[in-house]
C-alpha cells in the first residue's frame, strides 16, 4: 500500500504529477516487464472514456523526461513499454 506520493530516483527526489506517479509505480512494480498500452491504460486510467493511447505514449514521454534516464523506460515496439532496472532508492 501507497501511503506517501513521494518517488525517487536514485538520489534524486521526482517531482511527479499524480498520473505520471501512478504510471510509475505500475512500471516500477515488475521491473523488466512489458506492459501494453492498454494494460496501462487499464491500470492507470481505470475506465476513462478521455483515455486514449496517445495518453499512454505522452505520460511515458513526459515520465522519462522527469526521470533524466534514456533507458529508464524502455519502448518495446509493437507491444509496449518496460521500466528497466531502477535505482534501488525509488
Amino acid at each position: 500500500i501507497v501511503t506517501r506520493r513521494e518517488a525517487w530516483w536514485g538520489e534524486r527526489r521526482l517531482d511527479l504529477t499524480a498520473r505520471e506517479f501512478d504510471l510509475l509505480l505500475v512500471l516500477a512494480r515488475h521491473p523488466g516487464r512489458v506492459y501494453s498500452k492498454t494494460q496501462l491504460l487499464e491500470q492507470v486510467w481505470g475506465w476513462e472514456e478521455s483515455a486514449t493511447e496517445n495518453a499512454v505514449e505522452v505520460y511515458v514521454s513526459t515520465l522519462r523526461a522527469k526521470l533524466g534516464s534514456r533507458g529508464a523506460v524502455r519502448t518495446v515496439r509493437g507491444i509496449g513499454y518496460a521500466l528497466e532496472d531502477p535505482p534501488s532508492a525509488l
